[in-house]
């Protein structure tokens, strides 16, 4: 009995094992973020956006209230009217600096990313070379100082990768931190994100939608209506006066803040058409470093050269593959900067 009742706990123990196992091997691995979804994690859960909302919404209720008081003067429901405005900019802004910073962070990961890969590669090569000292060395090919060399490079290589490791952790961190939850795998960014706007078309939305530009425009409105409320026989010139040139300073601060504005989005868009010649140019070198790895794999498949010298072209390869990821992430960061300059950041 004792024997039987050992044998069905060391039954079930197995059984446990197995499902354990099958669990892991059929679990599906993480689906990668993509960088739309990272953006609806953000807008709904980072602290300055929430802020800022929480702020609309106060001044919202300030001017309902005013609205439905008969005895609110015109002024006063001018304020509000501005209050909201500035509060409903505030927040533009605040949501484009966080798409932003997460982009950043994001297009960061996905180098992260990058740079391991390509680390790996470079140990998996060091290590192949290391091994082909070795035979050659007992071959009496090469000496040992050849063997030294290389496994020095293998140490390197090591280094190296180890590095990329612990950059990429940290990379995955900082996503993870605005996003309030863990993330191991991103999506790419597509060519679908790099869409060159007009450009005056930009300047002319600025005008609408730059908080600090919309700022002035209030002021001079709020100033307008000042001096129309005292403008009359009730009040002194030396009122009237002050209300006047506090108008004309106005004016003239709108004016600055204007020219300011399209000097900034000039260099603003300049950067982009500047990110956009780095990206051309690196699709143009990824063109020709594809044709590069085709020709050696055909010498490889002819056997013209040697694995090791093909694993060395698919890592010049991977190389222009990351420059040409960089620099799309650079177009794309920059036409973001160019939309932070639109609204005001």
């Amino acid at each position: 009995m004792r024997r039987s009742g050992l044998m069905r706990k060391v039954l079930v123990i197995g059984l446990l094992l197995s499902s354990l196992v099958w669990a892991q091997e059929t679990a599906e691995p993480p689906q990668a973020l993509t960088l739309e979804q990272a953006f609806g994690l953000a807008l709904s859960t980072d602290a300055d956006l929430l802020s800022a909302r929480s702020e609309l919404e106060s001044a919202q209720r300030d001017l309902r209230r005013i609205q439905a008081d008969p005895l609110a003067l015109r002024l006063e429901t001018l304020q509000a009217e501005q209050g909201v405005a500035a509060a409903q900019a505030a927040l533009t802004a605040t949501e484009v600096s966080t798409r932003t910073e997460l982009a950043s962070a994001y297009s960061t990961a996905l180098e992260a990313d990058e740079s391991l890969t390509i680390a790996q590669k470079q140990e998996a090569i060091a290590l192949q070379t290391l091994e082909a000292q070795k035979i050659r060395l007992d071959a009496g090919a090469v000496t040992q100082i050849d063997v030294d060399k290389a496994n020095n490079d293998y140490q390197a290589a090591l280094r190296d990768r180890a590095d990329a490791e612990a950059s990429r952790s940290l990379a995955y961190a900082q996503v993870s931190s605005l996003l309030g939850q863990t993330v191991t795998s991103l999506e790419p960014l597509g060519d679908d994100l790099l869409s060159l706007p007009n450009l005056d078309e930009v300047k002319t939305r600025a005008q609408s939608q730059n908080a600090q530009l919309l700022a002035t425009s209030r002021n001079v409105e709020l100033l307008k209506t000042r001096l129309a409320a005292i403008d009359n026989a009730f009040s002194s010139r030396s009122e009237i006066e002050a209300a006047r040139d506090n108008l004309d300073n106005a004016q003239i601060s709108y004016s600055e803040s204007l020219r300011t504005l399209d000097l900034n989005i000039q260099n603003s868009y300049n950067s982009v058409l500047s990110a956009q010649a780095r990206y051309e140019s690196a699709v143009a070198n990824y063109s020709t470093a594809q044709a590069d790895l085709n020709a050696q794999k055909t010498r490889l498949d002819a056997g013209s050269i040697s694995p090791l010298s093909f694993a060395q072209s698919e890592l010049s390869f991977q190389t222009t593959v990351s420059s040409l990821n960089s620099a799309r992430h650079a177009f794309y960061l920059s036409l973001l900067r160019l939309e932070q300059a639109v609204v005001g950041q």
